[in-house]
């Protein structure tokens, strides 16, 4: 059994079926409020909530995959017999993306030591593979964050670097306030510059984006939670716990799809979101094409909002990359129209107007300001390639496409 937490209120417990493996079940606490559900998809109420295929997608949300994944089944495996993925939120539980936690320990008022780490240092620290590894085996516990890559998450120290964290201190800034994230060098070099001029296109076409920052040595991002508001979590759910589906069916759906899932839930007071988050979404699929990111699947979008009773909106702009850079013949990861083939002009404009509540002349716009966007960027991400020999080969290529396919619209 865990206990459910939103803040410091226990909402409710999840359990293993102990007939049925794969079953769960989440009740719901008595003092549950109305706007401390768990997700937009499960309100509060009486009745348990079943699923019978593994964790509920709001859940497993968060479950680290890929490197992550499998440094902490090495830690783990050997003090938990059959670990399973509840073993696993139980490990990361505590401290994750959105405004829910999880523990199996009576009061969720327990200090969360070894996540502060000095950013201001990190990024000038010219340390790679050694530091990676050093970085998952102490931060990985504390990560509740998914991602086939390497990620960790951690508290900024950056302005206490000086001083030891008092007890005070630890209670009051006892989570954390950045993702670490890393790559695999032999399979994708450079994917942090990659993704950093990525994530500046977007920007400049006036997309919400997170802060985000490139370490001095090219192998580290360092991105601002943008879940954590004015020192609050918000909630956050991606579009495979809003399509109650599971992590491995990420790819398995549409942009039609996640359009349609913006409306579902972008309802009452948060359609004054509407308009705006549907200009937004498709904004972001736009930058995807052009960019050939062939990576923009369910998890790579999601809602956000401060607590279940108030306005829903579309989450900052996440995960951008050009990945034909590492797979020549890569394609879209959701299907547009029916089709996974990359998206053309004509197709854009008839999903703009169909599924997005845009007008022809909006949707023109939104593909000038991403193309200008990528102008300004592309003349960034060449003066990188002359001062870091070792990106210029990605880099170029980046440049290349980033031509080909603007040209064409």
């Amino acid at each position: 059994m865990v206990n459910v937490f939103i803040a410091s209120h226990q909402v409710g417990e999840l359990f293993q079926s102990t007939q049925t493996s794969s079953k769960f079940i989440f009740n719901y606490a008595a003092t549950a409020l109305s706007n401390e559900a768990v997700s937009l998809t499960m309100p509060v109420t009486n009745e348990q909530y079943d699923f019978w295929h593994g964790l509920h997608p709001i859940f497993e949300m968060n479950l680290p995959e890929g490197v992550l994944l499998e440094k902490l089944k090495t830690i783990y495996r050997k003090q938990i017999i059959n670990f399973s993925d509840l073993d696993l939120l139980k490990i990361v539980g505590k401290n994750q993306i959105g405004r829910i936690t999880f523990t199996t320990e009576p009061d969720n008022n327990s200090v969360i030591d070894e996540i502060g780490l000095n950013l201001a240092q990190f990024k000038t620290y010219a340390g790679t593979e050694e530091l990676l590894e050093s970085l998952l085996i102490k931060y990985g516990a504390n990560s509740g964050i998914a991602g086939v890559q390497p990620k960790i998450m951690v508290l900024d120290t950056s302005d206490k670097s000086n001083q030891k964290l008092s007890e005070l201190d630890r209670l009051t800034y006892k989570d954390t306030t950045h993702i670490i994230k890393s790559w695999s060098e032999s399979g994708y070099p450079e994917l942090a510059t990659n993704e950093y001029f990525c994530m500046q296109v977007a920007k400049k076409a006036g997309l919400r984006v997170p802060e985000i920052q490139l370490t001095n040595n090219g192998k580290f991002l360092i991105i601002k939670r943008f879940d954590l508001i004015d020192d609050i979590y918000y909630g956050f759910e991606d579009f495979c716990v809003l399509q109650a589906r599971r992590t491995h069916e990420k790819y398995d759906s549409s942009y039609e799809q996640i359009a349609k899932s913006i409306k579902n839930n972008l309802v009452g007071d948060s359609t004054i979101n509407l308009k705006s988050a549907l200009s937004d979404y498709f904004k972001s699929l736009v930058v995807n094409v052009l960019l050939r990111n062939g990576d923009a699947h369910l998890k790579n979008y999601g809602l956000i909002y401060k607590d279940t009773n108030s306005i829903v909106d579309l989450a900052p702009i996440y995960d951008i990359v050009t990945t034909m850079v590492y797979l020549a013949k890569d394609i879209m990861a959701l299907t547009l129209n029916g089709s996974k083939r990359w998206a053309t002009r004509s197709d854009l404009l008839s999903f703009a107007t169909k599924s997005c509540l845009l007008s022809k002349a909006e949707a023109v716009l939104i593909f000038d300001e991403v193309i200008t966007a990528i102008k300004q960027v592309s003349d960034l991400l060449i003066q990188e390639t002359e001062l870091n020999h070792k990106f210029k080969d990605i880099g170029m290529q980046m440049v290349d496409i980033w031509h080909d396919t603007s040209i064409k619209f």
